[in-house]
């Protein structure tokens, strides 16, 4: 039973636990996978089985990193921050799950301060490589840098100011870092900052061999920071309410029915696969209530051709004309009402059709929004980017505008 006994409990420790969240448009929740986003899909194993859906079909979803434990050496924290990354670019490739404005993280960055053989410039320009990563990314609420010039103006070299920016601008995390240079690497240090505790969540770090690569330290060190964030941020990112309804408004077209029924069966929702099944019982039955209107009307339609044939031949001013007369019209009478039913049954046939091609389009919509407040802003901010030329770098500047509306 030792023997046995070990193995079993290194199979438990080694074995990583997947956090990843994927909430579906029907209400069922898959947690504890390790989701892989593609171009049109979801993908994650399920009790050993490949299991895929089309981003359509799905809400929202969650990253975390997948880990064993807390990262203790070297080696750990570079799987950490792989796992970090592949959050950072699953969710930059996947703009559709950037989330509502509402439930966003939102971030202000703090000028990176100057360290050891960095000028003021040089530390500007990397704050700024880093914020426009950031905002490219669309997962967060970034606060405009003229907001945060007019606050932190005041404050003094060394002063921690991020209680301060966090209260005026209601931020939820906070970006402060440090640029420092030993030789002619860069050194890219920032810590993130959570505004109700006032503590660090954790810290971020990248490297730059030379001034050439400070984009891509940057660009790194910005992906590292948004996949942290959102291991810290127990928020789902859920899609807008934007469906892709040709798979069903076709079906539909083909069969009323279908449409909701294949919804239903995607989505494992039960009640439009019943739907679909009432949709497709109505069908069948106004489809048999035609026919039985234009079978009618070519019963209908024989007894007033033999009935009018035999009014025609029959001798003028008798009594069988007068007969044969009050049965012609009779029968007209009833012809009539025929044709109506056809037209009754035909109008009842096209308007559950297009009712049926309607509700096909609008399967998996919401109508009814909590309503959010208009906000809009107006920033003009200089920045700067460094230019390598024979081993020496220059900075130019650049004068960015930026106007912002949230509906």
């Amino acid at each position: 039973m030792k023997h046995l006994f070990l193995p079993c409990i290194l199979i438990f420790i080694t074995t990583p636990s997947f956090a990843d969240t994927v909430i579906m448009k029907s209400g069922k929740t898959y947690e504890n996978v390790r989701a892989g986003i593609k171009k049109t899909s979801i993908e994650f194993e399920l009790d050993g089985k490949l299991i895929t859906f089309a981003k359509s079909l799905v809400k929202g979803i969650k990253l975390k990193p997948v880990i064993s434990k807390p990262p203790t050496n070297a080696k750990e924290q570079e799987e950490y921050d792989k796992e970090r990354i592949r959050i950072a670019d699953a969710l930059q490739d996947s703009p559709e799950f950037s989330g509502s404005e509402t439930g966003k993280p939102r971030l202000a960055i703090l000028n990176f301060q100057p360290g050891s053989g960095v000028s003021y410039g040089e530390a500007e320009t990397i704050s700024n490589l880093v914020t426009q990563r950031l905002v490219k990314t669309k997962l967060f609420i970034i606060v405009d840098k003229l907001t945060l010039d007019k606050i932190t103006k005041d404050c003094r070299i060394g002063e921690d100011c991020s209680k301060m920016v966090a209260e005026k601008v209601g931020a939820n995390k906070i970006l402060t870092g440090i640029i420092t240079k030993i030789q002619n690497k860069y050194y890219i240090n920032g810590s993130i900052i959570d505004k109700k505790n006032s503590k660090i969540d954790f810290a971020e770090k990248s490297i730059a061999n030379n001034i050439d690569e400070i984009e891509i330290a940057s660009d790194l060190f910005a992906k590292k920071v948004a996949g942290g964030i959102l291991d810290f941020w127990d928020e789902p990112l859920f899609t807008p309410d934007k469906v892709n309804s040709i798979p069903f408004l076709w079906r539909s077209a083909v069969f009323p029915g279908f449409g909701q029924f294949h919804y239903g069966n995607q989505t494992e929702n039960n009640l439009e696969k019943g739907k679909g099944v009432v949709f497709g019982i109505i069908t069948v039955s106004l489809i048999v209530n035609m026919a039985n209107a234009y079978s009618r009307y070519d019963a209908l339609q024989d007894t007033y051709n033999k009935g009018h044939l035999l009014f025609l031949i029959s001798a003028n001013r008798s009594n069988i004309e007068l007969f044969t007369y009050f049965k012609d019209t009779e029968n007209f009478s009833n012809l009539k009402e025929g044709s109506n039913r056809i037209e009754f049954a035909l109008g009842a046939f096209t308007s559950f059709y297009i009712l049926n091609l309607v509700d096909a389009y609008f399967l998996g919509r919401t109508f009814f929004k909590k309503s959010e407040s208009k906000q809009s802003t107006f920033s003009i901010y200089p920045s700067q980017t460094i230019v390598s030329r024979n081993m020496d770098f220059q900075l130019d500047e650049q004068i960015h505008l930026e106007y912002k509306m949230h509906f």
